[in-house]
């Protein structure tokens, strides 16, 4: 099975330029903005040969953040390294966390990968 979690976080850090990435779910609530991301789908989009030759992955990103601008401006810089590197955005919609008071971006990102090289 491929994965490209490991990319997807070295992308999200050096573009959200902030050690406060998570896994699945931020670990602590108490310092914004922080960005949590995980794999959402990960299944066979083609096989040749009886293999699997195209894997179709779906990633989510979510960025938490007091103010809404701050929210939007790290995903862009998120967006813009995602999709540089050959990520398509399927989905972003803002959200008011109304329990928390955080704004939130949740988004997805699809691709398509053999394992050494990506496709749209």
């Amino acid at each position: 099975m491929r994965t490209m979690l490991a990319q997807v976080r070295a992308l999200i850090e050096e573009a959200a330029d902030t050690d406060r990435v998570f896994h699945a779910w931020p670990s602590d609530w108490a310092k914004t903005p922080c960005v949590s991301y995980r794999e959402e789908e990960n299944r066979a989009y083609a096989r040749a040969d009886g293999v699997e030759a195209l894997t179709e992955l779906v990633y989510a990103v979510d960025v938490w953040a007091v103010g809404a601008q701050q929210a939007r401006d790290l995903l862009a810089r998120i967006d813009g390294a995602l999709c540089g590197a050959g990520f398509a955005r399927t989905q972003a919609t803002m959200l008011f966390e109304e329990r928390t008071r955080f704004y939130h971006v949740s988004s997805r990102y699809r691709i398509l990968t053999d394992g050494a090289g990506v496709y749209q």
